[in-house]
């Protein structure tokens, strides 16, 4: 049997055998009002109740920890901080979180809650105690996920779905509201911004001129992968003419797919072309669009 010592380095550091799996430090506590608080074990980790103080002495935040943690730094069972008055400006829990204006009104609340394989998420959030910035509602599921073009294709998963979601600005003029078929943004002067379909998006300038419009389609996808995404990009000039158009997809490869390979042409305001793709041999991408027409 071979009885020789070896010594094995790693990051230019000896490795050694020890049985001390952590690094200890002295415990330490501080007693307040009777209480022990900010309480640190020997590891270094905070335990039981920690305050910390304004200047003046009033409590800045109160924090509760587990009473022993030997393994980790815990999270914080719930929280709590405070304005200068001692008023109470945001409440933190496992399950929700909430915060208030000096005045006592409310501010934002965040909520989230299980129910069997679903989790919800929602909330709100005020500019003041009377503006609303946004309110939404959102929950999280696990699924199956499918391809249209391959029916033995299946792939467990989970899935976010918005609910409902809006945003305003101060003014109190809609900045964003979610739909499923169709989201809509606006310019704070009431001018629409955007709208996202299912298959693509318009954007616009203040003006209410159309600049730019994508399109998005999926075809088959090698085997044991899902789908190849599509998307077609297209600038326009402020005479509507297009300026440029970039197709982005993913390309099935020997392994799999490149995601996101991008193509692009571009012409100038005489619709002269200037820049296409070298070697390009398949039907031009925006011929599948009949409302899509390049011409000078």
């Amino acid at each position: 049997m071979d009885n020789r010592k070896y010594q094995v380095y790693f990051n230019e550091a000896e490795v050694v055998l020890t049985e001390d799996y952590y690094k200890t430090v002295p415990p330490s506590a501080r007693l307040y009002n009777g209480r022990s608080i900010n309480r640190s074990n020997k590891f270094g980790f905070r335990e039981g109740l920690w305050i910390e103080f304004f200047k003046d002495g009033h409590e800045k935040s109160v924090t509760q920890y587990p009473d022993q943690s030997l393994f980790f730094d815990p999270d914080p069972l719930w929280s709590k901080t405070y304005y200068p008055s001692g008023q109470l400006s945001g409440y933190i829990r496992t399950d929700t979180s909430e915060s208030w204006f000096d005045n006592g009104q409310p501010e934002s609340q965040f909520i989230t809650r299980k129910g069997g394989d679903t989790s919800f998420y929602s909330g709100y959030r005020k500019y003041n105690a009377q503006q609303l910035a946004q309110e939404f509602s959102e929950k999280s599921y696990p699924t199956i996920f499918t391809s249209e073009f391959d029916p033995q294709y299946k792939q467990e998963g989970s899935i976010t779905e918005i609910v409902f979601k809006k945003e305003y600005f101060q003014n109190g003029n809609p900045k964003f509201v979610y739909g499923k078929d169709t989201s809509v943004s606006w310019f704070e002067t009431g001018q629409i911004e955007s709208k996202r379909y299912r298959n693509g998006k318009k954007q616009f300038n203040q003006k209410g001129n159309l600049t730019e419009q994508s399109f998005s389609w999926l075809e088959k996808g090698p085997e044991h992968w899902r789908n190849l995404e599509n998307t077609l990009y297209v600038q326009f000039y402020p005479n509507g003419k297009i300026r440029e158009i970039e197709l982005v997809r993913d390309e099935p490869t020997e392994d799999g797919i490149a995601p996101g390979v991008r193509y692009t042409w571009a012409w100038d305001k005489k619709m002269h072309l200037t820049e296409s793709p070298e070697n390009w041999t398949e039907p031009l991408p925006w011929t599948r669009f009949p409302a899509l027409r390049v011409r000078p």
